[in-house]
């Protein structure tokens, strides 16, 4: 299992986090990932590394190919709890 207080930039990952499932709940249906790029302004490697951490604890469901412009993505309960968390915490 990962573990985050190991991770060496966990500061700015954590915050990508945030801000990439805050994107996530405010939309209506699930966007692509051009999109959430595109309004996070997260440099590449960090997006993707990021989404797929937020994919590995289930915090995002991924619809298409890993890494793929055009693949969909959407906020799950678990992400939203995790958020909400996030936020009070």
């Amino acid at each position: 299992m990962y573990e985050r207080s190991k991770h060496p930039r966990k500061g700015k990952y954590l915050n990508y986090e945030k801000i990439i499932l805050e994107f996530l709940i405010k939309q209506e249906d699930d966007v692509t990932a051009v999109t959430i790029r595109i309004h996070t302004k997260i440099s590449k490697s960090s997006f993707y590394e990021v989404l797929g951490r937020l994919r590995y604890y289930g915090y995002v469901d991924w619809i298409g190919e890993p890494q793929d412009w055009t693949s969909f993505v959407g906020i799950t309960q678990k992400g939203k709890n995790y958020l909400k968390k996030f936020l009070l915490g």
